[in-house]
């Protein structure tokens, strides 16, 4: 599977935070990942729970008063989980990663099952983002340990998790679904016999939102390894009391078209135009996402930043491949064969 970061912390900061506005998250989550098979199936392939926090780290002008270090054994960004009438666990280490560079992320490798998923990030738990700083006004150890709880909501999984979301595929009426590797499906048509086509991303469809959800489509060429492209994405929408327990179908349809001829990126900064050849492929993610929101002014003054956002989020993703793939011609002597073979085949049923 294809490891990617939960795409609720990529749009916090830019959903709850102006230009002047230091403003670092904290986020648990658990999410279904799936591959879907068919035009109107999905094979889901695992299950995932996520510890994140974002924010700007050392280095950033506008970083908090303390830093990232790495290496050493008391050097962490951690959670421990805490069940209803339950003593906290040990803290979960996940070590600092540079390719993320301002994130921390735990990915649990995937669960076989929801129950197992469930017992290692229960409904109606507390999670304990412990961030061990390094402060460099304090004395020797000059570390700190900064604590922000986070209560997972007391919804079932299977109400909370969002719809799946599901690929439609318009114009390509001789293409075919077919199953790749570690099981994605995977739809191949014939670039020479369409010039343009659509994707479409099936509408948000749940009976339970959180205080806030969002939906993307992420878009990536997988010629040689995944390249993301681009990414089309709802702003962070706030569902206020009137709002809970409707689908809010009609806002979150997303469509995407592909030219032929055109770069794969469509060559003009529009996230939803994209552009195929003889021998284009992509892998198409769909996501939704239903999250729990609320404000820590006790973190935020520990941490010396404007607001601390906070949230347990559930999603859902999906993704399947496009590949492009020119049918082959026959040989003379085999268009030859066929008409033969067709002729026989007419005969028998005439002579029936």
């Amino acid at each position: 599977m294809k490891k990617y970061i939960p795409i609720i912390t990529a749009y916090l900061g830019a959903g709850f935070c102006s230009a002047s506005t230091v403003s670092v998250g904290f986020f648990s989550s658990v999410e279904t990942y799936s591959y879907q098979t068919g035009a109107s199936s999905s094979s889901i392939v695992s299950y995932d729970g996520f510890d994140d926090v974002s924010g700007p780290m050392d280095g950033d002008p506008n970083a908090f008063n303390g830093e990232w270090t790495s290496g050493g054994e008391s050097e962490y960004y951690g959670v421990k989980i805490k069940k209803e009438g339950e003593a906290y666990g040990d803290v979960d280490k996940i070590p600092y990663s540079d390719q993320y560079e301002l994130w921390k992320r735990n990915q649990n490798g995937g669960f076989d099952s929801e129950t197992k998923l469930l017992t290692a990030r229960p409904v109606n738990a507390t999670y304990t983002h412990v961030l061990h700083l390094k402060d460099e006004d304090a004395g020797d150890p000059n570390f700190t340990d900064v604590e922000v709880d986070i209560t997972a909501p007391n919804v079932a999984f299977n109400t909370a998790l969002p719809a799946t979301p599901m690929f439609t595929v318009s114009g390509l009426d001789g293409g075919v679904w077919s199953t790749g590797h570690d099981g994605i499906g995977v739809f191949t048509f014939d670039p020479n016999s369409v010039d343009e086509f659509t994707v479409t991303m099936s509408v948000y469809n749940t009976s339970y939102q959180g205080s806030h959800y969002l939906y993307a489509t992420t878009v990536g060429t997988i010629n040689d390894a995944y390249e993301g492209l681009d990414q089309v994405a709802s702003d962070i929408i706030d569902v206020d009391a009137g709002g809970v327990g409707l689908g809010l179908t009609e806002l979150n349809q997303i469509t995407l078209t592909f030219t032929k001829g055109l770069a794969d990126n469509a060559g003009d900064g529009d996230a939803t135009t994209y552009g195929f050849g003889n021998d284009s492929a992509f892998e198409l993610e769909g996501e939704f996402v239903n999250a729990w929101l609320e404000d820590d002014a006790t973190a935020a003054t520990a941490l010396g930043v404007d607001e601390v956002t906070k949230g347990f989020i559930y999603q859902t993703v999906t993704s399947f491949q496009l590949r492009a793939e020119v049918a082959s011609v026959p040989e003379p002597s085999s268009v030859s064969l066929l008409g033969l073979g067709s002729l026989a085949l007419l005969l028998r049923r005439k002579r029936a």
